[in-house]
């Protein structure tokens, strides 16, 4: 059963007449004439209204669900870029729309035939085309944002609040950006942009510190395991250099409480063989220990609640234990004899007194 005859067979069950339907969706009579004639077809933009017109589904209307594969999804993409890039608007948008209504239940289709009209728009100079370009991205995109599939669904999202940010319609950006997932940090980074330009710099500030604190944890955890991973394959001087970066990153942030990356270093240089080199980092690591560099209200973070990320500066007790600790770990064994070793571990205890 074709859509008009669908159409027709809805309205007469319903005893309505085309008028009624033409003005309830906003169309005139003879375009509801014409669809259930089969003569023509609705826009794919009305298929929602006449869907909650006639209290069914668009699924419902359409009675069909055809497939389509990725090859034949790429193949549509491809003709529609050669005829939109081609100055044959017109024909792009037949093309485009048979496209549609062959395949009316399939997301993806929109979506990239949304984002292709998109970067069409952009390109263009011409300012009637673009409008009319950018609308039917839109409406498109508006579409498969009602999508049942989730990806699919924060991917139209995406693309609305991108697109709407780079034309400008900034409050229509920051709708799109608040109904995706607010713990991704994609959205984060784009709501960021958007409350920058919407001039609302408290938000901005508070979303970009959050991005940062974030992008830290990850690098510092990722550096970290590729130190370990450089160390377990015996490839000690690339875990060496890694510990440097990763020694970098820890004074950048100014927020780790633990001087970890010292003990770290110390102990590669004492695998390699360098006592000198473990020695001073030993050495910096004390250093540390007395002044440690932790800041959680440092201006980098100083809009966002760091207290429940940041370690708290150690216990004096807990010094004799690091003490203990560096003396017991066979990554030291060479040194233990050493005088200069059992100086630092003296300093160490010190602290705790």
């Amino acid at each position: 059963m074709s859509i008009g005859t669908k159409i027709r067979d809805l309205r007469k069950a319903r005893g309505l007449t085309q008028e009624q339907v033409a003005a309830a969706i906003g169309v005139s009579k003879p375009a509801v004439s014409k669809w259930e004639s089969n003569n023509g077809y609705p826009d794919i933009t009305l298929l929602a209204p006449l869907a909650r017109f006639f209290e069914t589904t668009v699924d419902c209307l359409l009675e069909y669900n055809i497939s389509i594969t990725e090859k034949q999804i790429g193949e549509i993409i491809e003709k529609l870029q050669a005829l939109l890039f081609s100055s044959d608007f017109e024909q792009a948008k037949k093309y485009a729309d048979s496209q549609l209504h062959q395949y009316p239940n399939i997301d993806e289709l929109k979506l990239l035939i949304a984002q292709e009209y998109f970067q069409f728009a952009i390109l263009n100079a011409h300012e009637g085309i673009q409008k009319t370009a950018l609308e039917y991205s839109h409406n498109l995109l508006q579409l498969v944002a009602k999508s049942s599939d989730k990806e699919l669904r924060e991917n139209a999202l995406t693309c609305i609040a991108n697109n709407s940010l780079l034309v400008g319609e900034y409050e229509q950006a920051l709708d799109a950006a608040l109904q995706l997932p607010q713990d991704n940090l994609n959205t984060k980074i784009l709501l960021a942009t958007i409350y920058f330009q919407t001039g609302d710099l408290p938000a901005c500030k508070t979303m970009s510190q959050e991005v940062l604190f974030l992008s830290y944890k990850n690098c510092d955890l990722c550096f970290g395991l590729l130190a370990k991973c450089s160390a377990g394959e015996g490839h000690l001087q690339d875990a060496i250099r890694l510990q440097k970066k990763h020694l970098a990153l820890e004074q950048l942030f100014e927020i780790d409480c633990s001087g970890s990356i010292y003990l770290e270093l110390a102990e590669t240089y004492a695998q390699l063989g360098n006592d000198t080199k473990a020695l001073h980092a030993l050495k910096q690591y004390i250093c540390f220990l007395s002044k440690p560099i932790c800041s959680a209200n440092s201006i980098l973070f100083d809009s966002i609640n760091l207290d429940d990320s940041v370690g708290a500066p150690l216990e004096k007790a807990a010094y004799s234990q690091i003490a203990d600790s560096i003396s017991e770990n066979p990554a030291f064994v060479a040194l233990v004899s050493n005088t200069e070793f059992q100086e630092i571990i003296g300093k160490i205890r010190a602290l705790a007194i």
